[in-house]
Formats: structure tokens, C-alpha cells, sequence
């Protein structure tokens, strides 16, 4: 299985454009030389993507739960700092 550490450098199968580096590949390793079908963002502002990941989450549920308390946290803060009475000097 790949952890996601190994990162390939990717070229168009067809033209031999270059489509720069990827680094979440297939799920097991690939020889060089391997045709792997992947996703690429047409400007190039993401890196290529295997297709297989798509759907995979980079997120472990812990970090997000974590995330959604501290983002509610700073908003009640927030508010009740924005509803808090003032008094006038």
C-alpha cells in the first residue's frame, strides 16, 4: 500500500507534456514506465491526482471535529463579545 510519501513525476502518455509532479498516486506502487489514469486541473493550479483517490479524504475525523469545536468556540466568542453591553464615558 502507498502512504501517499512516494511522489511521481508525470507525463502525458500521448503528447510527453509534462504534468509536473503528483503526489497522491495509486494506492499500491507503480513501476516506472507505468500508465496511471489520473486527474488534472487544466491550468495546472493542483497538482495531478489518481483517479482511484479521488474520493479519498486527507482529513482524519479527529482533526476535523477538532477543527468544527475551535471554529464555534471563536464565533460564540465573537458574538458575545459583539453583544456585549458598553458603557458610555
Amino acid at each position: 500500500m502507498d502512504t501517499g510519501r512516494t511522489r511521481y513525476r508525470l507525463a502525458d502518455a500521448e503528447t510527453e507534456r509534462d504534468l509536473g509532479w503528483m503526489r497522491f498516486g495509486p494506492r499500491t506502487r507503480a513501476p516506472v514506465g507505468a500508465v496511471i489514469t489520473v486527474s488534472v486541473v487544466p491550468d495546472g493550479w493542483a497538482p495531478p491526482i489518481a483517479t482511484e483517490r479521488l474520493n479519498d479524504t486527507d482529513v482524519e475525523p479527529g482533526i476535523a471535529a477538532f477543527t468544527a469545536l475551535a471554529t464555534i468556540h471563536v464565533l460564540a466568542c465573537a458574538a458575545t463579545a459583539a453583544a456585549w453591553p458598553r458603557d458610555e464615558w
